[in-house]
């Protein structure tokens, strides 16, 4: 059996159009490769989805369908209830989306539907016990469960190779900046689901593409698309291959998103250099600026003379967040921490960018110097 593999589209956060191109791009993808199946494991929705969200789920659904059967179970940004007509859509190929644990069995392969996890029905049955009690409990009776449907399907029929779809937290997963996460909620070890029978684990909920094993059938294809500024733009679907245990990785063309900070003009906090390589990185990007503003200056052209400069270098997207910047800069805790009257006054000077010529300012300071010898007296 091949599958055809992706997740996480999150559709309302948006970047609709984003992972529209990009899913479109993935039913190409596997209508060359022939799947058998595509496995979408969760967060299909952002948050409540709305009418909007719904007619594109169903028409990128129409379109994986006209490829191959597509199978989903919910995830955690996935409200209850919202998936459920999408199983009854008609397509060239059935959909079904589970929103609790499911079997599926084809000729030498069982495929085990797993969703999003919660453990709200332990912990109301067990309320002395802490958060991470909880956690801990619920995560080791859900690899209970599925190790459990693995010995039972065995004992029916050998030779089986079992396939979890799942939206799930691996521990230890890396997270878009490189960061593993380590001990969050439920979570499963790198390696308890190899342990427990399982042949190939497809998961959802990380949005950065990775595997976890040596053979790399255990993995997370990661979102279609950057769903915050600074998210790699390196974006996958992946094909699993069941019956050599090959994994391809193939890459989507998306959108850059990423954000900047600068100060107006630009030549303040900019070499041409850094200029330059802002404007070509925008071209065909999404770009949010966080643009530093001196008080006095024109707010307005300032927004609008940046925004020009990078949609003229072809970016898709603009948004400017603009900060004011006061021309009096106030140091109370500078001031007010300083251990002499000299110190103290040379923090207000510079609270206040109005520093005397030298002889002036040595006058003063040898004045304070008489006030503060009498205090002390």
């Amino acid at each position: 059996m091949i599958i055809g593999n992706t997740s996480d589209w999150h559709l309302g956060c948006g970047m609709n159009e984003d992972i529209t191109n990009s899913v479109m791009q993935m039913v190409e993808i596997f209508r060359v490769n022939r799947v058998d199946l595509i496995a979408i494991p969760g967060d299909f929705f952002d948050h409540k989805s709305s009418a909007e969200d719904r007619n594109l789920l169903r028409r990128l659904i129409q379109e994986l369908c006209s490829v191959a059967p597509v199978v989903g179970c919910s995830g955690n940004h996935d409200q209850i209830g919202d998936l459920d007509i999408f199983s009854h859509l008609e397509v060239k190929n059935p959909v079904a989306i589970y929103d609790s644990p499911f079997l599926i069995s084809r000729p030498g392969i069982v495929i085990q539907i797993l969703p999003w996890l919660t453990k709200a029905t332990w912990q109301a049955h067990n309320l002395s016990k802490s958060k991470e009690e909880g956690d801990q409990a619920v995560s080791q009776l859900a690899l209970q469960y599925l190790k459990n449907n693995v010995l039972l399907e065995n004992a029916r029929e050998k030779g089986l190779k079992h396939i979890l779809i799942s939206h799930l937290l691996i521990n230890g997963s890396r997270l878009q900046n490189q960061q593993p996460l380590i001990g969050e909620g439920i979570t499963f070890g790198a390696n308890d689901l190899a342990e427990a029978g399982f042949y190939a684990g497809i998961f959802g909920h990380i949005h950065l593409n990775q595997s976890f094993d040596e053979n790399g059938r255990f993995f997370y294809p990661g979102s279609p698309a950057a769903m915050n500024y600074g998210e790699s733009p390196e974006k996958y679907c992946t094909i699993l291959n069941t019956e050599t245990g090959i994994v391809d990785w193939h890459k989507l063309k998306t959108v850059d998103r990423f954000s900047i900070e600068c100060v107006w003009p630009i030549g303040v906090s900019m070499t041409p250099e850094e200029f330059q390589n802002m404007k070509d990185r925008s071209k065909g990007a999404r770009v949010r600026i966080l643009l530093k503003v001196d008080e006095g200056d024109n707010l307005s052209r300032a927004k609008e003379e940046i925004e020009k400069i990078l949609m003229d270098a072809g970016a898709l997207e603009v948004k400017v967040d603009p900060q004011v910047r006061p021309k009096e800069l106030i140091r109370a805790v500078e001031i007010s921490t300083a251990e002499t009257l000299e110190a103290k006054l040379e923090a207000c000077w510079e609270a206040n960018n109005n520093r005397p010529g030298e002889e002036t300012a040595s006058r003063m300071k040898s004045k304070l110097a008489v006030v503060e010898g009498r205090c002390r007296q």
